[in-house]
Order: C-alpha cells, then sequence, then structure tokens
C-alpha cells in the first residue's frame, strides 16, 4: 500500500489522482503522516466510514468536474 502510493505520486500523470485510504491497520506515527500528506481521506475500518468515504468521494467528482478511471 504505501509503495504503491510512493510511485502513483511519483509519476506525473497520476501525481493528482485522488486517492482514498480505508484500512483495519494500527497505524505507526509517521505512517498517519504519511496517509494525511499523500491522499485525500484515510479512514479507520473500527469507525463508521461509509458515509463519509462516499461524501468524499462525491466531493472529489464535483471539484474535480469529471471523473477518471485508471487502470494497472
Amino acid at each position: 500500500g504505501f509503495q504503491f502510493l510512493h510511485h502513483l505520486r511519483d509519476n506525473t500523470e497520476y501525481r493528482d489522482l485522488p486517492v482514498f485510504v480505508v484500512s483495519a491497520k494500527d497505524l505507526t506515527q509517521q505512517e498517519a503522516d504519511v496517509l494525511k500528506r499523500e491522499t485525500l481521506a484515510f479512514f479507520r475500518k473500527d469507525e463508521a466510514w461509509k458515509d463519509k468515504l462516499l461524501q468524499q468521494i462525491a466531493r472529489a467528482v464535483a471539484r474535480n468536474g469529471h471523473a477518471r478511471m485508471v487502470t494497472a
């Protein structure tokens, strides 16, 4: 996950792609800081996250005016 995020941000074509993370992992402070800096939103699975995630996705699409599909 973190390595993929690093490669995504290093690629100029995908650098501005909104990234949302949902995880059950107990993060270190360093990992949490990376996610806060490099993603649009981070959600823990042990919290109510589904509605919040949908709201964040709707905001990201509205902000960009379009959706873009990326295939790996």
